[in-house]
C-alpha cells in the first residue's frame, strides 16, 4: 500500500508543477485518483493483557475482503485486537468495515475476555 501512495503524491506533484487543479486532472486527462486509506490500528493484546488482565479486556476481531477499485483487485483482510469497553471494540470494528471499502464481510465480533491464543 506505501506504493500506491508514493503514486498518488507523484501525481499530485505533477499536476501542481504543470498547474492543473483538482478538477482540470479529472477532466482532461481522465483520472480518478483513488483514497488511500490506512488500516486502523489496534492495541497489541499481549501488552493490554498484562496491563489489565485479561478478563477485564474486551477482544475484537474481523475477517473480510478489502476491493482495490484502482487496480480492480481484492485481498483478504484480517485484524484483531483488544480494547477496553465493547464502546471502543465496536468502533475499531466499524472503521475496519470502512477500510473494506465494500468488499464482503466474513464475519466481526467483540466478546468480553481474550482468548489464550490472541495473547503472544
Amino acid at each position: 500500500m506505501p506504493d500506491m501512495q508514493r503514486i498518488a503524491a507523484a501525481l499530485a506533484v505533477a499536476l501542481m508543477l504543470t498547474g492543473a487543479g483538482p478538477a482540470d486532472a479529472g477532466d482532461s486527462a481522465g483520472l480518478l485518483l483513488p483514497v488511500v486509506y490506512d488500516e486502523p490500528p489496534a492495541p497489541d493484546c499481549g501488552a493490554m493483557a498484562a496491563r489489565y488482565g485479561p478478563q477485564r479486556l474486551w477482544f475484537g476481531a474481523i475477517s473480510g475482503e478489502r476491493i482495490d477499485v484502482f487496480f480492480d483487485r481484492s485481498y483478504p483482510h484480517y485484524a484483531q485486537g483488544c480494547f477496553l469497553s465493547e464502546y471502543t471494540c465496536r468502533r475499531w470494528l466499524h472503521e475496519n468495515l470502512s477500510y473494506l471499502q465494500g468488499g464482503n464481510l466474513n464475519w466481526m465480533r467483540c466478546q468480553p475476555g481474550v482468548p489464550g491464543r490472541a495473547i503472544y
